[in-house]
Parts: structure tokens; C-alpha cells; sequence
């Protein structure tokens, strides 16, 4: 395979890094919005509990509403854990890392000149190898 073929699949690696770069990002602003509402949510209910104990303790009306917002908190913090919103997103926030260092790689690679055909493979099992690392733990 000659240099300018390799170097065009190089740059297509590239893009498709890049692409795959914007749509976890995408997926990681999604979830940590949610996540983030969720956490306000729960300290929501969790300070309207604690305010409706402080404001009457003998009535009657107060206790249910202290009883739904406490539960609603539980089984809103539950949900939470059961789908490990926050690993899922640390691990989107750090595969579109990946790809970035991966197309700043290809970038500073593609800008060198009097690269050997030889050299340019390595360099593409190198990229190979690391994208499949990439893949193997990505969470969907």
C-alpha cells in the first residue's frame, strides 16, 4: 500500500474519531444532566422533609407529606444507583478523551514529513490497537 493511501486512511481514522468524540459527548452531557437533576431532586424533597418535621410535629397532614417526600428521595436516590449514572458518565467523559488524543496523534503524525512506508504502519497498528482498547471498554 503506498504512503498517500495509508496516510488518506489515516486521516478518515481521524474523522471517524472526531465523530465518535461529538456523539459521546453528547451522551455524557445527556446523562450528567439527568444525573444532576436527580441529585437536586433528592436534596430537594430531602429539605422539604426535614421542614415539614420542624414545622408540626401533631399533625397529621404534615406526617404524609413527610412520608412523600421521604420516599420519594429513597426511591429517587435508588434509581440513581441502581443505573450508576455517574460511572456511566465518567466513562463517556473518558473515552471522548481517548479519541481526542487519538486524532491529535494521527494530526501530529500526518503533519510530519519524509515519513517511511513502514513507519506509517506501524504508526496505523499502533492506532489500531489503541482503538480496540477503546472499544472493548466502552459502555454504551
Amino acid at each position: 500500500m503506498p504512503v498517500m493511501e495509508k496516510k488518506k486512511l489515516l486521516k478518515e481514522i481521524k474523522i471517524n474519531c472526531i465523530l465518535k468524540s461529538r456523539e459521546y459527548t453528547k451522551r455524557y452531557k445527556k446523562l450528567k444532566r439527568i444525573d444532576q437533576a436527580i441529585d437536586l431532586t433528592v436534596s430537594f424533597l430531602n429539605s422539604c422533609n426535614l421542614a415539614l418535621l420542624l414545622t408540626g410535629l401533631s399533625f397529621q397532614p404534615v406526617w404524609i407529606g413527610c412520608i412523600v417526600c421521604s420516599s420519594g428521595a429513597l426511591i429517587l436516590s435508588r434509581l440513581q444507583q441502581t443505573y450508576n449514572l455517574k460511572h456511566k458518565y465518567n466513562s463517556h467523559n473518558n473515552t471522548i478523551l481517548y479519541y481526542n488524543d487519538i486524532s491529535r496523534e494521527i494530526i501530529t503524525v500526518l503533519h510530519k514529513n519524509h515519513l517511511t512506508n513502514e513507519q506509517l504502519e506501524d504508526f496505523i497498528e499502533y492506532i489500531n490497537g489503541k482503538l480496540a482498547l477503546i472499544e472493548d471498554n466502552e459502555i454504551l
